[in-house]
């Protein structure tokens, strides 16, 4: 443990599982900064298990500085070179390497416990331990600021103590003592016969107090805390697989993904297999989110804005990202969807409706479909030119070829009597139409009256029935005074 020649000849595997470690552990600091330079250290520290990453790299680089120091130390020393290892006369300060040696061990003992820890970040991909892994990360940071509380009340409490029973019960002499106390006190590890043989107010005083604020406020505020946070990861679990298709939210995603990357070693693609039927035409991969019904737009938009949110924190706002057909970055996207802008130009491919239509059973339902095609076929409508410009052009065309015939004398007015029933004709439709539209109308204002006036009855009814419950309540209040 002296020597690094000592441990290679003396303890061979010892010294190789050292070298594996030290090898490991590099490789994954190396790793864990290339992710801190991608993401960004804003980005990268908002993750839980990312901080324990980094807190179990910075023990180990301290336990190899307090190991570095200690082989140093022991090279310096005359007395303890591999060669004199064998001398038993010789007086051996070891003593001078205690103290590194137990700075070591207790950085060691952190470090194997922060390793043990991580091993709950792959506990979230089980359907079983995977909501309690997310209730303790999602209750950190309330547990966080409640622990401020407890520590700050304590800290309060331990002053008192300290001050008021310091001399009299050695438990409470020093203020580090007086707060350690409080903590066990918790479990009635803590003898409060000695504090209340004082005969003093203030013991009883001051532990009624604490029974108060700590037993029945903050243990309560504590459960509290975790319910909420239980509740709303239950919340959202249930929300996440209400729409999924039968089987698919059981899956396992450490499952899936051997399962993918098993296919992808064997060359085997297991997306783009879709029939022809479920795919259409090059022209009907993308629909603009204006032509779709109110309830389909709005989850896909939030389902977009969720999707841009993820990609912002993980990639970055420079990030590219294809929409509609074009590479777009994501800061620009968070603009268009965000600020309202480009309105009219938001598109949504069919790849992304039909996930939206596999996750959400409702949706199908409302819709009565089941594919993204069908969904485009029936809501699309072809752009096609300008209607007023056609027949401004038409028009145009009409008049030019009518002022030729004129003066050619091809045509006279006075003898085109087809024009003039077909004009007489439209004439005659224009205003069955405006008779039919007016008659629709009229029953519409008719129909809105009849409900008007129904309103104004319920309204009287209702004040009715208001009157007549005043009325027995002071009956019923009467009698009862009397």
């Amino acid at each position: 443990w002296l020597s690094l020649s000592v441990m290679m000849d003396d303890d061979l595997p010892l010294f190789v599982y050292h070298v594996a470690i030290v090898a490991l552990f590099s490789v994954w600091s190396s790793y864990v900064f290339w992710t801190i330079k991608k993401t960004g250290p804003l980005t990268w520290f908002s993750y839980m298990w990312n901080v324990v990453d980094l807190a179990g790299i910075l023990l180990f680089a301290t336990l190899c500085i307090i190991r570095v120091v200690t082989f140093v130390s022991a090279g310096q020393e005359p007395t303890m070179q591999p060669e004199l290892a064998a001398v038993t006369e010789l007086f051996v300060p070891y003593s001078k390497l205690v103290p590194d040696l137990q700075r070591a061990d207790d950085v060691m003992a952190f470090l194997g416990l922060f390793c043990w820890l991580k091993a709950f970040k792959y506990f979230s991909l089980s359907h079983f331990f995977g909501p309690l892994v997310r209730v303790t990360e999602r209750g950190l940071q309330q547990l966080a600021k409640f622990g401020t509380l407890l520590c700050s009340l304590f800290l309060g409490f331990a002053i008192c103590l300290h001050i008021g029973f310091g001399a009299q019960v050695e438990t409470y002499d020093t203020l580090g003592g007086s707060f350690l106390a409080l903590f066990f006190m918790l479990s009635g590890s803590v003898d409060l016969g000695v504090l209340f043989d004082t005969h003093n107010a203030l013991a009883t005083a001051l532990f009624a107090i604490y029974v108060v604020l700590i037993y029945f406020v903050l243990f309560n505020l504590f459960m509290a805390v975790i319910l909420d946070v239980h509740m709303l990861v239950q919340i959202e679990q249930a929300g996440s697989g209400q729409g999924a298709k039968a089987g698919e939210a059981r899956k396992n995603p450490m499952l899936l993904f051997l399962f993918t990357y098993w296919h992808k070693l064997k060359g085997i693609v297991l997306i783009g297999n879709e029939p022809e039927a479920a795919v259409g035409f090059p022209d009907e991969q993308f629909i603009n989110l204006n032509l779709l019904p109110g309830i389909v737009r709005g989850r896909l938009m939030q389902k977009i804005d969720n999707a841009i949110g993820t990609l912002e924190e993980l990639e970055g706002p420079a990030a590219a990202v294809r929409q509609g057909g074009q590479l777009q970055t994501v800061e620009t996207l968070k603009q268009k969807w965000w600020s309202g802008e480009g309105e009219g130009e938001e598109y949504v491919s069919r790849v992304q409706l039909q996930r939206c239509l596999d996750q959400d059973a409702d949706l199908r339902e409302l819709l009565g479909m089941e594919r993204a095609i069908d969904v485009i076929r029936r809501f699309r409508v072809d752009q096609g030119p300008d209607p007023y410009d056609q027949i401004s052009r038409l028009q145009d065309a009409v008049f030019s070829k009518l002022d030729l015939l004129e003066k050619d004398d091809g045509v006279k007015f006075e003898e085109a009597e087809t024009l003039k029933m077909v004009a007489v004709g439209l004439s005659e439709a224009l205003t069955d139409v405006q008779n039919a539209w007016r008659e629709e109308l009229t029953n519409c204002l008719e129909s809105a009256a009849t409900l008007s006036e129904g309103l104004i009855q319920l309204t009287k009814r209702l004040e009715r029935v208001q009157l007549n419950f005043n009325k027995i309540e002071s009956d019923v209040s009467n009698q009862y005074g009397k």
